[in-house]
């Protein structure tokens, strides 16, 4: 996971771990020994992966949590928890297959207060992270822009908050999964490869730069395969025809 929590509320990257916690117990003792909560289950992780550090994420050589089986000795308790269930966290890495039930439930006869609260208290984030998965901006420099207040309101309409699960690394997915199609006239398409999709198709485009202005176009994202998804489809819906100019993998552990 590439996000963790400490004094227990607060959700961070963990790139930003040594800033956020400023190297202080009971989450920093050494460069080998950073401590934090999995988000999703409250049990314990240890950070993995810095420079100078070998054990990495094999993928992309970043710092990344993993659950730890106990509380390591050394850690002074207080704000840390061990949970003896953490197996069963969707975030938990020999857990295979188990995270893709953050895509199948939203029959909760509650709102999830957290991922709630996580929607509303980091939007720039979100809009930036949702901006690197599809090649589209949903923000616009400081500020989250019309179409990502479109996609998330469109997820709450379509009771997206109604889940037992909160993963944080996976909430941008959560929101472009469920969310509908939206309309697309104005936005703007920031990756290469999408664009070229676009201007190879046979349909109608009116691109302005890198500005999509085709009337009665929307935007939506669906899962490949609703039991067992691999990939999220990044399309565009004509009135006749639909064009997909992206693929998002389903699991980004």
């Amino acid at each position: 996971m590439h996000k963790v929590k400490i004094n227990n509320e607060i959700i961070i990257e963990v790139s930003n771990f040594d800033d956020l916690t400023n190297k202080e117990k009971p989450y920093y003792y050494s460069q080998s020994q950073r401590y934090a909560l999995c988000p999703t289950c409250g049990s314990i992780v240890n950070i993995i992966g810095s420079i100078g550090n070998s054990l990495q994420s094999t993928k992309n050589h970043h710092a990344f949590a993993s659950h730890l089986g106990a509380i390591p000795k050394i850690v002074d308790t207080e704000g840390l928890i061990f949970k003896s269930n953490y197996k069963n966290c969707p975030a938990y890495q020999g857990n295979k297959g188990n995270w893709q039930g953050i895509y199948r439930e939203n029959t909760a006869e509650k709102k999830n207060q957290d991922l709630e609260n996580y929607i509303n208290n980091h939007g720039q984030m979100i809009a930036k992270e949702m901006s690197e998965l599809t090649g589209v901006k949903f923000y616009n420099h400081d500020s989250t822009n019309s179409l990502y207040s479109s996609v998330v309101e469109s997820f709450i309409d379509n009771r997206g908050l109604y889940t037992n699960l909160f993963y944080p690394d996976f909430v941008s997915r959560q929101i472009l999964s469920v969310a509908g199609a939206v309309n697309f006239w104005g936005y703007i398409i920031s990756d290469s490869s999408s664009l070229s999709t676009i201007k190879s198709s046979k349909l109608d485009n009116v691109l302005e730069n890198v500005q999509f202005k085709t009337p009665n176009v929307r935007f939506i994202v669906t899962l490949d395969d609703i039991n067992s998804p691999k990939f999220l489809l990044v399309k565009l819906i004509y009135p006749t025809e639909e064009l997909i100019i992206g693929k998002i993998p389903a699991n980004p552990l």
